[in-house]
Parts: C-alpha cells; sequence; structure tokens
C-alpha cells in the first residue's frame, strides 16, 4: 500500500516554535523558544536570515511590505528589515510580557502610521511604526469593573504621550468643525470656557497654537491644519478598537431603539419589523418614524440606529450603510397646468410655478435639494406636502409608495423633466449608527433583513407581470 505523499521539504530548527508564522511573499517569519527568529524561503525551506533576539518569542510576528515585527520574552518589541533581517528599532516593554503585535485596519495605515501591541498585563501600545516611538497607552479593565459615574461600562482610561488625552483630541476636532469654541461646547454638552481651557492646555503640551484667536471666531493655524488629519485618524482608531471589543463580548441588546425617515417604504419596514419580533422575542423594539431631524437622537445616543436619506448629514462620529433606494415621481394634480404637457418640461417653464419642497427643519442652513424653481414652498411634513400637491398648489416629489395609489386612480399624475439628474429621481435610504457603538446581534440583523427584504419585494414585484401574463395566455 502507497504511503502517500510526503512534505514537499523538511526545516529542522534548534528549538521549539509556539506561534504560527508569518507569511508574505513567500517568505515565513517565525520565532523560537530558544531566541532566534528566522525567515525561511517556502518554496524550498532554506533560511533566508536568522536574527538573534536574546530571549525566546512566544507570539506571533506581523510582516508588512517591507519590515516584520514581533515581541520577544525579554520585554523587547524589534522591528527587522525583512529583506535582510537587520534590526530598524526595538522599543522596551519593560517587565510586560507582549503578545503579538497587529496592524491597524487598512484604510487607516493610509493616513497613520500606527501599529498596536497587547501585553499579558492588560496594556495596549499604539507605536509609530516608522520611529518606534510611543503614542498612546492603554490600560485594559480586569473582568467586571465598571465605571465610577454608576453607568454599569466601563470607561476606560486612555493615557497618551505627554499626558495628551482622547477628550483633548475630541475638542480639537470638534472645535475645527464647528467654527467656535461656543458651538464646540454644545456639540459636546460643554461651557465654552471648558472648551477654551481643554484647548489651550493641548497647545501647550503640544507646544504649537492650534487656532489664530485674534480674529471674531478662531481660525486654525498651518500647524492645527496639518495636526487635524491626524487627531482625526487617532480617535478614528480608538473608536474602532472599542467598537471590536464590544462586538468580541457579544451579547444580545435587551433593547433596540430606530428612528426612521418616513420616506422609507411602509412595506419593507413592516415586514422587517414583524420579522424582527418573531426573531428576538426577548428584545424591546422602540421605533420612531419621523419626517426631519432623525440624525441627532443617534448622535446623541437616545437611538442606536437612525434609517435617513442621502439628504441628511452624517457626521464623521457617525457610520453610514446603504439600505435600498427609494423612486421619488415628479407629480402633479390633474388640474395643475403642468399636467397638461405630454413632453418632458424645460426648466425654465418650471419657474412660473410653485415647488413644494421636503426639507429638514433641523438643517436648513444647507438649503433644500434639487430645487427647480424660484417660488418655492418648504414643508417638513411629508403629510402636508402630499395634500398640497393633490390640492393642485405646486409640483413635487414624493415616495413611489406614498403616491402609488394616487397615480394608479387619477389623483396625481407624473411629470418628466428635461435634463433631470438621476439623483433627483430617487433617494438612497441608509443605517446610521455611531462609529463607537456598533449594533450588536439584534441591530445587525434588523439592518441586513431591511437590504434583504427590499431585494425580496423587487422580486415578487417583477414575477407579478409574469404571473398576469401567463394566467391571460390560459384563459385564451
Amino acid at each position: 500500500m502507497s504511503a502517500g505523499p510526503g512534505p514537499r521539504w523538511q526545516t529542522k530548527l534548534a528549538t521549539a516554535i509556539h506561534a504560527r508564522a508569518a507569511l508574505r511573499d513567500g517568505v515565513a517569519y517565525v520565532g523560537t523558544s530558544g531566541g532566534e527568529f528566522h525567515a525561511i524561503a517556502m518554496t524550498d525551506g532554506r533560511f533566508k536570515w536568522t536574527f538573534a533576539a536574546g530571549r525566546g518569542v512566544f507570539g506571533e510576528a506581523l510582516a508588512t511590505d517591507d519590515a516584520v515585527y514581533f515581541a520577544c520574552d525579554n520585554g523587547y518589541l524589534f522591528k527587522l528589515d525583512r529583506a535582510k533581517g537587520k534590526e530598524l528599532w526595538r522599543y522596551d516593554l519593560g517587565d510586560e510580557r507582549a503578545a503579538h503585535p497587529a496592524a491597524p485596519a487598512r484604510r487607516q495605515q493610509r493616513r497613520l502610521r500606527l501599529g498596536f501591541l497587547a501585553t499579558m498585563d492588560n496594556f495596549v501600545y499604539a507605536l509609530d511604526r516608522e520611529s518606534g516611538q510611543i503614542i498612546w497607552r492603554w490600560q485594559m479593565p480586569d473582568a467586571g469593573s465598571t465605571s465610577s459615574d454608576g453607568g454599569g461600562q466601563y470607561r476606560p482610561h486612555i493615557t497618551m504621550l505627554d499626558g495628551i488625552s482622547l477628550d483633548q483630541l475630541r475638542t480639537f476636532i470638534a472645535a475645527a468643525d464647528e467654527g467656535s469654541f461656543s458651538a464646540a461646547g454644545r456639540r459636546l454638552k460643554r461651557a465654552q470656557s471648558v472648551v477654551s481651557l481643554t484647548l489651550a492646555n493641548l497647545e501647550a503640551q503640544l507646544g504649537v497654537k492650534l487656532f489664530d484667536r485674534r480674529a471674531r471666531f478662531p481660525v486654525l493655524t498651518d500647524h492645527g491644519r496639518a495636526l487635524l488629519a491626524d487627531a482625526r485618524a487617532v480617535t478614528s482608531l480608538a473608536d474602532l478598537f472599542k467598537a471590536q471589543a464590544k462586538s468580541l463580548a457579544g451579547g444580545l441588546e435587551p433593547e433596540l431603539s430606530v428612528i426612521a425617515d418616513v420616506m422609507l417604504p411602509t412595506s419593507i419596514f413592516t415586514a422587517a419589523v414583524a420579522a424582527f419580533q418573531q426573531q428576538f422575542p426577548s428584545t424591546l423594539l422602540r421605533l420612531d418614524v419621523e419626517s426631519s431631524a432623525l440624525v441627532e437622537p443617534v448622535l446623541s445616543g437616545r437611538c442606536a440606529l437612525g434609517i435617513v436619506g442621502s439628504w441628511s448629514v452624517a457626521p464623521p462620529q457617525l457610520t453610514r450603510e446603504r439600505l435600498l433606494a427609494v423612486q421619488l415621481p415628479m407629480v402633479v394634480a390633474p388640474q395643475h397646468p403642468l399636467a397638461r404637457h405630454r413632453k418632458p418640461i424645460p426648466m425654465a417653464a418650471l419657474s412660473e410655478y410653485i415647488q413644494l419642497v421636503h426639507t429638514d427643519v433641523s438643517d436648513r442652513a444647507r438649503g433644500p435639494s434639487s430645487v427647480l424653481s424660484s417660488r418655492m414652498w418648504r414643508l417638513s411634513h411629508l403629510g402636508a406636502k402630499h395634500a398640497f400637491l393633490r390640492a393642485g398648489f405646486g409640483f413635487g416629489s414624493l415616495p413611489l409608495h406614498v403616491v402609488e395609489q394616487d397615480l394608479a386612480s387619477g389623483a396625481l399624475v407624473q411629470i418628466a423633466i428635461e435634463d433631470a439628474l438621476p439623483e433627483d429621481r430617487s433617494v438612497v435610504m441608509s443605517a446610521v449608527y455611531r462609529t463607537d457603538s456598533p449594533p450588536g446581534p439584534a441591530g445587525r440583523w434588523f439592518i441586513d433583513r431591511l437590504k434583504s427584504e427590499d431585494q425580496l419585494q423587487r422580486n415578487r414585484a417583477g414575477r407579478a407581470p409574469k404571473r398576469a401574463a401567463s394566467r391571460a395566455r390560459r384563459k385564451r
């Protein structure tokens, strides 16, 4: 009997291996308990180079495009040249034994040169991958730790280099985004004096001025503009880090609060809610359906999940996921003069008539989208807009599921506009949630169900004409 195929090659190492090899471009990188770190060609098992680390290497290495990182039991994190095995730098962790290093998400690597390292003494380090300098260190909680504010949830304390905190960086970002310290205070729910003091302390610790305060409103300096992108990247990485920790902790939400735009098709929303109640009977579902001001409840944490239209501005603290597109036919009442047009109506002709525009009262500064006439009525209530259109007051667009019966009965007439943009004929509905508080199992299921329910209903709609045609042929 044949013994079967054997290994293509074997390479004997002097001491034991305790972790998987890191594989990159046909080379395996692995350390041993004897303190040697090897680069081995995967084609024939030849040693490309060997580095003497001094003590045992028990964790998995990290191989990037041009370097390899590993932690040694002597308390050092090493960075080696991946091609030659030459030491580029080492970072002394003191007496703390380290687990294997890790890189940030690929989209973050382009913005900030960070690498992560967890130690066996419950510390996580963020290091500059080029210089090996520490950026921040976070002490993970022991099991069962809770915050001192009575909220029952541990709030990690982030210690930054020279005492700089994530709170200071978030205050810096808020002031830059809002354009004034008072507006930043309102966003952060703090007094303006607290914002001013926080930023003054940050500038003192950094040794640079972030804002020029000589004008009425603070203006970012050149140094401030240069550091703002890094501040965003650091806080984004911290949010992703906490979100990953939350997802690993798992646990079904006892309650899911959702605020949805009235633009969301009722049939899709109803079907998803019914399925959710069957799937998660122990999770309390709280629902709000509104026509405006949908982002703020999610941003403040009152709602875990928002379903908004593409005109809603999602600030950088929120993650946005596309759900579905809703058709927006342009309609008028049959007695309206525009209803007599049988061909696409020129844009210039629309200026003679009132356009009814749905607008979000929480974001009036942006102005309404798709404005086609200088004579415009703003309406934040979708029901009022629907009634005004049926009454013949003007022209405007509404979701297809709202006017479908009116179009079928003749209570409203669809009109076509010359040179209308594709985005004027539909709106994209998206799920939004705080990046630092992503949906749990129930929330994630609800988002995915909305996506699949849209596809299911479109498939059913596509099959309906075929069934009708088939019945007609059988009658003949």
